[in-house]
């Protein structure tokens, strides 16, 4: 039977629930599973550790929960509760003799204490909660990804639960989920003991606490203000300024982020709060080292862990801009970021410059990096070899036109695996080699950053097509075209020429025809799939959990 066709049961008997919760605890220490686990895991090993209990089926979803608590019990214990969020079903009150109110998030409660509520409220936000009596956890979940909270613990009903799950799980979110005694809408129960317990849990642990992926994001952003990017580039010259403009505008800062996030990892970041420990407790990198540091990152105002922070987001920022001034004026493109491209407000030559100027002004910031010499070695090895990778992935793109048709899938693959997955590549790696991460998860990053690379170009393409702008170039999804012309008959019909705006309406009809939107969907789950495959032989689960979360969000639209 499969777990939808599972009755809900929760063990009525108290003792059930205490073994139950007792044997996943110990199954999971003894299998060592890491979270997050998809539903098809949880389930498998549920059927498992029933068996082994010799214990009815009948208490198949109630197994996998706790198992799902399980896993993620740690992670959450190690959280500060002030940035925990307890989650309540409107269900638990009295609903005869409720005198709370609804707002359009959901109940405000008076107080009356003729229900639980009142007093599960009052020792959670004691303790530093934030609370909600609300049904479903979307307002949980925007709460997470928008930096307020790092963790959930939730109680609802099985049905709810189970829906819940996967956009939690989907975002990497650490949550424990207790599930009500019995179904219903109104004055349901449930085991307050385990609730509590499960609410004052705290264990900090500074190898395995979250990082907060949007928080990071917002000190990223605040590192291209303008006041800020001035400490670098102080205008000293034409040249200065308008590379200062082009590190000033647009984008999401993803490099600079990914950067960040494999050096926070590592524990040598600046989130004080994922330290856990106080700021004299920190291995610092040698005084005479710091003393020696260039000019360039001798930032005012900043402590030693901040400012090499600021100056690995502005190095990575450097070498990402010089690349897009460079793209620009090879794609003929005239807008970028909703502005004139660079080549086209200030010409080609000055804009080649530019590009040169952030190339040679990244080099020189990291070489001044208050580094171990091997470590520094390693970071520009790294950067360099990318530069490289980099530059011939965008050859082939750049004749990729011309011979579209004598190319396969797997050529275009690898041309996003040059392009796309080296730039997220360099930016992983140069913040996990600078933050001391081992050789075994750099091989693992690399690995991860290929298939994320091509995900995301193969995610592009599918984006492109689906818009159905009949004025869009048909080359803007050279990967669905490239399947095309796997098939013998449309190839034969097409006759390879994909460059005619002509054949525009053509190509559309026989790329829905042969299905290859569904085929390259199946391409783009492979290569997710390999992406967490990646993840999941990280030693460090700080940086895996982050990614995980951060490769939720990029393709929870897929």
């Amino acid at each position: 039977m499969s777990i939808s066709e599972q009755i809900h049961v929760i063990p009525k008997n108290d003792d059930i629930r205490r073994l139950l919760r007792h044997e996943t605890r110990v199954f999971i220490s003894e299998n060592r599973i890491n979270p997050p686990a998809d539903i098809d895991t949880l389930e498998i090993l549920a059927k498992k550790l029933l068996k082994k209990l010799n214990l009815d089926n009948q208490f198949l979803e109630f197994t996998m929960v706790l198992l799902g608590n399980g896993i993620w019990s740690d992670v959450v214990a190690s959280i500060p509760f002030s940035r925990r969020i307890l989650l309540l079903p409107q269900c638990l009150r009295d609903h005869n003799n409720c005198k709370g109110t609804f707002d359009n998030i959901g109940l405000i409660c008076a107080g009356c204490n003729n229900c639980r509520i009142n007093q599960i409220l009052e020792v959670a936000e004691k303790l530093g909660y934030t609370t909600l009596v609300a049904e479903g956890t979307s307002v949980a979940t925007k709460l997470v990804e928008e930096g307020a909270i790092d963790a959930v613990i939730g109680v609802g009903c099985m049905a709810v639960l189970k829906r819940s799950f996967k956009p939690v799980n989907q975002n990497a979110v650490p949550a424990i989920a207790l599930p009500l005694l019995f179904d219903g809408c109104d004055s349901t129960s449930m085991d307050y003991e385990w609730l509590f317990e499960e609410i004052g849990h705290i264990r900090p642990d500074p190898e395995i606490i979250p990082i907060s992926v949007p928080l990071l994001r917002d000190k990223v952003k605040e590192y291209f203000l303008p006041h800020e990017l001035t400490r670098f580039f102080p205008e000293e010259n034409d040249t200065e300024k308008l590379a200062l403009r082009m590190m000033e505008i647009g984008g999401q800062r993803m490099r600079p982020l990914l950067t960040l996030i494999a050096y926070e990892s590592a524990g040598k970041g600046l989130s004080t709060e994922a330290r856990l420990t106080s700021e004299n407790e920190i291995k610092e990198v040698d005084r005479t080292t710091i003393n020696n540091v260039s000019p360039d990152i001798a930032v005012a105002g900043r402590n030693d862990s901040e400012r090499i922070c600021e100056t690995l987001a502005v190095i990575i920022e450097c070498f990402h801009k010089a690349s897009l001034i460079h793209d620009d004026i090879e794609d003929n493109s005239e807008t970028r970021y909703g502005n004139p491209t660079l080549h086209v407000s200030e010409g080609v030559p000055v804009a080649i410059n530019v590009g040169d100027y952030l190339i040679g002004k990244g080099y020189r910031l990291l070489a001044g990096l208050p580094f171990e010499p091997g470590v520094l070695v390693d970071c520009l090895r790294v950067v360099s070899e990318s530069h490289v990778k980099l530059s011939e992935g965008q050859g082939a793109d750049l004749t990729l036109h011309a011979k579209l048709s004598g190319y396969s899938p797997a050529d275009i693959m690898q041309i996003y695996k040059f392009k796309t997955g080296e730039a997220v590549k360099v930016a992983l790696l140069l913040g996990a080699i600078a933050g001391g991460s081992e050789r075994n998860d750099l091989a693992c990053l690399r690995e991860f950053s290929e298939w994320f690379g091509i995900a995301y170009q193969i995610r592009d393409d599918l984006q492109e097509y689906r818009s159905e702008d009949e004025s869009e170039n048909v080359l803007n999804f050279p990967f669905l075209l490239t399947l095309l012309n796997e098939e013998p008959k449309a190839a034969k019909l097409v006759g390879g020429d994909f460059s005619r705006m002509g054949n525009y309406q053509l190509i559309r009809e026989y790329l829905e025809e042969y299905k290859i939107e569904e085929k390259a969907e199946v391409y783009l789950q492979d290569c997710l799939s390999r992406c967490y495959s990646a993840l999941d032989k990280l030693k460090n689960f700080r940086l895996r959990l982050s990614l995980y979360r951060l490769t939720g969000k990029v393709f929870n639209k897929t």
